[in-house]
């Protein structure tokens, strides 16, 4: 989506660089557009990542735990970093 906003803000540039005063506005607009999505998308999907980064976590020091006692270190503390 980012990718597509600045796409279309070159597009915008260039156009109105040669005096295409018309198809440059039109082009900022979609670029206006497709960047507010961009972040609405952003903001939408930040606390998804943050809970699934959380998730990921634990899961790694409950597979810590677990590989240690199966490797037989079960009274020994791991470190975790």
């Amino acid at each position: 989506m980012l990718r597509w906003a600045l796409g279309f803000f070159i597009i915008a540039l260039i156009a109105a660089l040669f005096g295409f005063f018309g198809i440059a506005a039109v082009a900022a607009g979609i670029a206006k557009f497709l960047f507010c999505i961009f972040i609405a998308q952003l903001k939408c999907l930040e606390p998804v990542c943050q809970a699934q980064e959380c998730r990921n976590k634990v899961g790694e020091q409950r597979f810590r735990v677990v590989v240690s006692g199966f490797l037989g270190n079960k009274g020994k503390q791991t470190s975790l970093p």
